[in-house]
């Protein structure tokens, strides 16, 4: 190899280096301005009192820009989600998703009473729980969450 060829492979090298560290450097200031403007969300659920034990919550940017952030109820009718964007929001809630899944494992009709069914624990599934319809939508929900940075905590209570 003469000295030209050599020269120019570490050029190249040494672009390719830079471009590497200069890449580096933009993706790492997206993830960390990003991450320090997000805000964390927790909190409950409930319907008559008792706990909204399955379905979701969905954070929707009441300005229409950005998109939702749907966030899964607990069995205990709790949820958290982070890296939320700070802003007020348009809350909506529905547990029709949940629908049918309740209830745990059925006995197939052809088995004999013979054999023996195993046993799940079902104390962890979501249990459809009906709620009105106007909250599962967010041109009617009359729900509502100003979300900053850091950590936010609301409980929300569903009425007819």
């Amino acid at each position: 190899m003469n000295v030209y060829g050599q020269a120019s492979r570490w050029w190249f090298a040494g672009r390719l280096l830079a471009l590497v560290v200069a890449g580096a450097a933009v993706v790492a200031s997206g993830c960390v301005g990003s991450r320090g403007n997000s805000g964390q969300v927790s909190g409950s659920v409930k319907y008559k009192g008792q706990p909204v034990t399955g379905g979701t919550l969905t954070l929707h940017p009441a300005d229409g820009k950005g998109a939702p952030t749907t966030v899964n109820i607990t069995p205990a009718g709790t949820f958290v989600a982070t890296g939320v964007s700070p802003g007020k929001m348009k809350v909506t809630v529905e547990t029709e998703s949940v629908k049918g899944m309740s209830g745990g494992y059925k006995v197939p009709k052809d088995m004999s009473k013979d054999n023996k069914v195993p046993q799940f624990d079902t104390s962890n599934m979501p249990v459809y729980v009906p709620i009105p319809k106007k909250y599962a939508s967010a041109q009617t929900t009359p729900l509502t969450w100003d979300i900053g940075k850091g950590n936010n905590k609301q409980d929300f209570e569903l009425t007819d």
